[in-house]
């Protein structure tokens, strides 16, 4: 939608690329999708296109969740249950790190700074 968005305020696609590469810091979509986008202006096949996008890059995402899971969080639940700790705590501080090891650290403090800003939060 942002890309929608950009276009209605008179933005070119290149820009608008530009943009998306800036501000979220991802590859931006070809102007060829962004066209079809705008032709349509549906929303499913804006998300049906994203889903598609994400779908390529989850199968990788998937098996090093798994594997960290099995690795890292289990034994993190293990220790807190035996201590007598909060176990939702306990895996909620692992995820967060986990997705900060993933991503790395700028675009995950980024990321969170933007959705508490989103919340009205920060």
């Amino acid at each position: 939608m942002y890309a929608i968005n950009e276009r209605k305020k008179g933005l070119k696609w290149d820009m608008i690329r530009e943009n998306i590469q800036q501000k979220y810091e991802v590859k931006p979509p070809t102007v060829r999708a962004m066209e079809k986008w705008e032709k349509n202006l549906n929303s499913d096949t804006i998300y049906s296109d994203l889903l598609r996008e994400a779908k390529k890059k989850l199968p990788k995402m998937e098996v090093d969740i798994e594997l960290e899971m099995a690795r890292n969080m289990f034994p993190v639940v293990k220790q807190a249950r035996e201590t007598g700790g909060d176990l939702e705590a306990a895996t909620w501080k692992w995820f967060f790190n986990w997705a900060e090891n993933y991503i790395g650290k700028e675009k995950f403090i980024k990321l969170v700074k933007e959705y508490l800003k989103d919340r009205g939060e920060l």
